[in-house]
C-alpha cells in the first residue's frame, strides 16, 4: 500500500521496483501521476490513468459518452462542469455498481443493492438494458471497478455520470467480488 501524496511529494519510486501490479483508489493529481509512472514502467494497472482522468473531467466524459452513442441527458458545459437537464425525465435515478461483468443496482431511495444477473435468454428486458449500459461505460473508459449514475426513461437508461472505483457499501459480498475481479484482471494480463 502506497500513500499517493507522500510518494509524490518525496519523489520516492522504490515502490515501483517491488510492485507486480497497481490497483489504484483515489482521484488526486498525485495518484494519477504515480499511476502514469507505473504505466511507463510497464506495470499492470487495473485502471488506466487516462480512464480515471476521463471520468474526472466531466466535460470530456460527456463528450466521450455522446461520441460513442451512449444515451445521456441533455447537458450544458460551463467552467469545466457539466449541468444535466433532469426536467421532464420522469424516471427513477439508479446507481449501477460494477466489478467486471458483475453489476448491482439500487435506486436513490433504497438502502441496498440487487445484483443484475446475467442469465442468457432469461434476463428481463430492462435488466439487459441496464447491464449493457453499465458495461458500455466501463469499456469506454477501460474501467473494471466503477459505477454509473443513470435515469430510467421510457427509452431506456440515460447516463448521468461515471465514477472509477466507487464505494461498495451495501453491495452484497463486495469484498469477495472486488478481490475476484482484481485476480481475474491480473490473470488476464499474465500476472
Amino acid at each position: 500500500m502506497v500513500g499517493a501524496e507522500e510518494a509524490f511529494e518525496t519523489g520516492d519510486k522504490a515502490w515501483l521496483e517491488s510492485a507486480d501490479a497497481v490497483v489504484s483508489r483515489g482521484r488526486s493529481s498525485e495518484l494519477l501521476s504515480l499511476l502514469r509512472a507505473a504505466e511507463d514502467q510497464g506495470l499492470t494497472t487495473l485502471h488506466p490513468s487516462a480512464g480515471i482522468a476521463a471520468a474526472l473531467n466531466k466535460a470530456r466524459l460527456a463528450s466521450r459518452l455522446e461520441a460513442s452513442g451512449v444515451p445521456t441527458l441533455e447537458a450544458a458545459v460551463g467552467n469545466g462542469h457539466v449541468f444535466r437537464q433532469f426536467a421532464d425525465v420522469g424516471g427513477p435515478r439508479l446507481t449501477l455498481v460494477a466489478a467486471g461483468r458483475r453489476i448491482w443496482a439500487t435506486d436513490h431511495g433504497s438502502p441496498g443493492f440487487v445484483e443484475l444477473e446475467a442469465e442468457p435468454g432469461g434476463e428481463a428486458f430492462q435488466t439487459r438494458r441496464l447491464r449493457t449500459r453499465a458495461l458500455e461505460c466501463g469499456a469506454l473508459l477501460g474501467l473494471e471497478l466503477f459505477s454509473v449514475e443513470c435515469v430510467l426513461t421510457p427509452d431506456g437508461p440515460f447516463v448521468v455520470d461515471v465514477l472509477d472505483f466507487p464505494g461498495y457499501e451495501g453491495v452484497p459480498d463486495a469484498s469477495a467480488a472486488l478481490a475476484e475481479q482484481v485476480i481475474l484482471s491480473l490473470e488476464r494480463r499474465g500476472r
